[in-house]
């Protein structure tokens, strides 16, 4: 899963699920509107157009912070899941992509900010004081549990929010994840720093081979390309689930057949476990087939693996 691909379906999902009621902290923003009856267009009026549950009164919330606990740049997604394990939009229907999406600090630099201090843009007009604090209420009576995944930025200048988060960075902080959290629960997400900032991240080296051995190289989805392609991703299993810090990464395709995951949580004796699937797209765009494969992290090491597809 490329990065861009990331962005364009957090700006897809965005633009189409239904939004009860989203915030972030001042100094950032989550889905226009606020009303459990309106959805997230522009100006967060419009009639919902779809509902397959009840509207209830529970959310969950939570805060991210880095793991030196600085305020940082980061989009956050949130996948609904009802009883069945089927992800679900916030009108309780069956979807796919995010549920909900929230941006936290979007004029915070790579390396975070102090927590609770002013936020500049380009021009150096202050744009609200750092803060961590994100929720997601009024949710579908179905919903049973949520995941979470962040995706670490960096401001570059650019003016405004989702339509213009600029890219994913994770020189400094990688990407945290929690699994199958019930709702209702208050989540405090750290995420991870790099060894070059005192951190205990380490890395993921994977290569695609045949039967025989040999490198393959199918089509990587990304850009422009959804169909005839393969989607690589990888999370921690670490058990029980939400008592280290948890990474999770998209696979950067830097070779013929090469991928890499980088800044990934690790900050276990042991090393964190970690579960890379690929998946391949059809020509409809569905999912066809799935290979999954083991490995484990340590800090400033790189795990290499060849992956039999």
């Amino acid at each position: 899963m490329l990065k861009k691909l990331l962005l364009a379906a957090l700006l897809v999902v965005a633009s189409m699920t239904v939004v009860p009621q989203i915030s972030a902290s001042a100094s950032g923003w989550g889905a226009a509107g606020g009303n459990p009856q309106y959805d997230n267009t522009a100006d967060g009026r419009t009639p919902i157009a779809h509902r397959c549950s009840p509207i209830s009164s529970r959310q969950f919330a939570g805060d991210l912070t880095g793991q030196d606990g600085k305020g940082v740049n980061a989009t956050i997604g949130f996948n609904l899941v009802n009883a069945a394990g089927q992800t679900i939009d916030l009108g309780g229907c069956v979807a796919y992509g995010y549920s909900a999406i929230v941006q936290l600090n979007h004029f915070v630099g790579f390396a975070g900010q102090t927590m609770g201090s002013v936020q500049h843009n380009v021009k150096g007009v202050a744009e609200g004081r750092v803060d961590s604090r994100f929720s997601v209420s009024y949710l579908p009576a179905n919903a049973t549990a949520v995941w979470i995944e962040t995706y670490t930025r960096a401001y570059t200048g650019s003016p405004c929010g989702m339509n213009c988060a600029g890219e994913p960075d994770e020189r400094k902080y990688g990407w945290t994840n929690r699994r199958v959290v019930p709702v209702s629960t208050y989540v405090h997400l750290t995420a991870p720093t790099t060894p070059a900032y005192g951190g205990t991240t380490g890395n993921i080296q994977a290569r695609l081979v045949n039967s025989s051995g040999q490198v393959t190289d199918p089509a990587h989805c990304g850009g422009t390309r959804n169909t005839n392609c393969v989607q690589i991703y990888t999370w921690s299993t670490f058990s029980p689930e939400g008592h280290v810090v948890e990474g999770w990464g998209a696979g950067d395709r830097y070779g013929v057949g090469q991928y890499r995951f980088v800044s990934l949580a690790s900050g276990v004796a042991a090393g964190q476990p970690y579960k890379i699937r690929v998946t391949f797209i059809n020509g409809n765009g569905a999912a066809y087939r799935q290979i999954e494969a083991y490995t484990k992290v340590w800090r400033g090491y790189t795990s290499n693996l060849s992956i039999h597809i």
